[in-house]
């Protein structure tokens, strides 16, 4: 079902058990830019793949950082697994791909920035080696274990991000562009892995036909507010809505709709 807002939304929706992110009334805004985000309101239920969507601009990145905690909302509250997210404080339960992987990378090797996460979180060295090994094969990242990071592609800074994440066994992953810069190959493996996670997700991007495939709601937002929330294919397909906000109909769902206009 396909809920469409023209307007600040908020509202509360009662579930028999608690959701794994609630976000309620949120507003934010930098000291040179008010209303970055006004009122946004969702919830998002344990093991969902929700993908936001907006033009640049829109206040997806924003989003992220408050409910990751680098960020302090103007108003509202935001509960990671019905525990109140603190500015600042570190969650293991919840990892961030950032945008830039030269945000996340900054150790003196591949293998001593995924090690970093399960370190800090207190594990055993043997600990430590299993989840940097997992991370690893999970990511195709195996052969450039003792690379420096800042020399890699930027296709294999992306991988070697999201095994930094990866590594820690988050409960809720947020990924904010991760399929840019990435060759088909390694495209295909992330959505292979999106597809076959037991996380909890939320993926921001430009890329939708990966959001297509990983998927199974979406919130599409604009000018700081939920413009439309519900099933992919419904809100993706509606042409005008999507120009609406500076977005494009998916060429795979434009072609099922020209082909129906011949029947």
């Amino acid at each position: 079902m396909t809920i469409l807002f023209p307007a600040p939304h908020h509202s509360t929706i009662l579930e028999p058990f608690a959701p794994a992110l609630t976000v309620a009334d949120l507003s934010f805004s930098y000291p040179d830019r008010t209303s970055v985000l006004e009122q946004i309101s969702f919830e998002l239920q344990a093991n969902e793949r929700i993908g936001v969507l907006g033009p640049n601009g829109a206040g997806k990145t924003t989003l992220f950082k408050i409910i990751c905690g680098l960020l302090c909302p103007t108003q509202g509250e935001v509960k990671l697994f019905n525990q109140p997210v603190e500015t600042g404080s570190f969650r293991s339960d919840l990892g961030f791909v950032f945008q830039n992987p030269d945000d996340q990378l900054f150790s003196a090797s591949v293998w001593e920035d995924i090690a970093f996460g399960p370190q800090n979180m207190g594990l055993p060295p043997d600990e430590v080696d299993r989840c940097v090994a997992a991370a690893l094969a999970l990511t195709g990242t195996q052969s450039l274990t003792q690379r420096l990071p800042h020399h890699l592609s930027g296709g294999e800074k992306r991988m070697v991000a999201i095994a930094t994440v990866v590594a820690m066994n988050p409960r809720l992953i947020i990924y904010d562009e991760p399929s840019a810069n990435l060759d088909l190959r390694a495209r295909r493996r992330l959505i292979q892995y999106l597809q076959d996670s037991e996380e909890t997700i939320m993926v921001a991007s430009h890329d939708l036909e990966m959001i297509l495939e990983v998927c199974d709601r979406i919130l599409l937002i604009d000018h700081g507010h939920i413009v439309a929330d519900g099933h992919p294919p419904e809100i993706m397909q509606q042409r005008s809505l999507m120009e609406a906000h500076g977005l494009e109909v998916p060429y795979s769902l434009a072609g099922r709709i020209e082909a129906k206009r011949h029947l």
